[in-house]
């Protein structure tokens, strides 16, 4: 009998509405996919901007066994003295914080039939001036000799970064996701030597949206560049997700599912 394990992979999740979306179908995805594990990126959770307490404990209360971060990280200022009660908030690891006490978030550890699966976040560059910059490939490097199944969220822009860091570390990592951009591409796959990848999951989010903010703020700022968008409240919600099987002997992927379900 092949060990293997399945995680099921949230994209962003933006504000109240993709929040309490995906909390609420939590039981129905778990029903329908029957992961072992589930992993959240939780960086536009709260407001569209980082992550409170109060949200963090509403993840885990829902099951949630893993969140993820990116740019929006520091963004929610209380994370600073709630972080360190955590286990299972991963922020990007390539980011020299001015408080210590991220640095020992930087990875989580899940164990499952006498494997431990580590969850790894990384910071994409905003311009195009340098591939992986932050030092993306450096700081991955050192987990590259690792026994542990690895699990990394790129949080990035660019495809091309997202695309060329895959293929970097394919047969490295057992999956390598995608995340900040909110809009879900399909072009999900295994790689080569058995990673799992898609350059980005995607979002939980209003689906008449732009990436989850409400589209008439995006029209005003036409005139008003200054004018400060809000989250979308508009339903149907919208849960972008995918679900890999690993197996646990090879550390090779099985199998990528790509995930796009309406909350009404």
């Amino acid at each position: 009998m092949q060990n293997k394990v399945k995680l099921l992979i949230v994209g962003d999740v933006i504000g109240k509405g993709g929040r309490n979306a995906l909390i609420c179908q939590i039981k129905n995805l778990k029903e329908k996919y029957n992961y072992d594990f589930i992993i959240v990126n939780a960086e536009n959770t709260t407001h569209g901007r980082g992550l409170s307490y109060k949200h963090y404990l509403s993840y885990k209360e829902a099951g949630v066994d893993v969140m993820t971060m990116g740019n929006h990280v520091l963004d929610e200022k209380t994370i600073a003295n709630y972080i360190e009660k955590t286990n299972d908030l991963v922020v990007p690891g390539n980011v020299n914080y001015d408080l210590k006490v991220f640095d020992d978030h930087k990875e989580a550890n899940l164990e499952f039939q006498g494997k431990n699966i580590k969850i790894i976040n990384v910071l994409g560059n905003d311009t195009t001036n340098k591939i992986f910059a932050n030092n993306q490939i450096e700081f991955f490097k050192k987990y590259a000799d690792s026994n542990d199944i690895l699990v990394v969220d790129y949080h990035g822009e660019y495809t091309q970064d997202k695309n060329g860091f895959a293929y970097y570390f394919d047969g490295i990592a057992s999956c390598i996701f995608g995340t900040h951009t909110h809009v879900q591409t399909a072009d999900e796959r295994i790689l080569p030597k058995g990673t799992a990848f898609i350059t980005d999951v995607g979002m939980c989010g209003a689906s008449e949206s732009v990436i989850g903010f409400d589209y008439d703020d995006y029209i005003k700022r036409a005139d008003n560049p200054e004018h400060r968008s809000s989250v979308s409240k508009r339903t149907p919600m919208m849960i972008n997700a995918i679900c890999v099987t690993i197996d646990l002997d090879t550390k090779k992927a099985l199998e990528i599912i790509r995930i796009r379900e309406l909350v009404h």
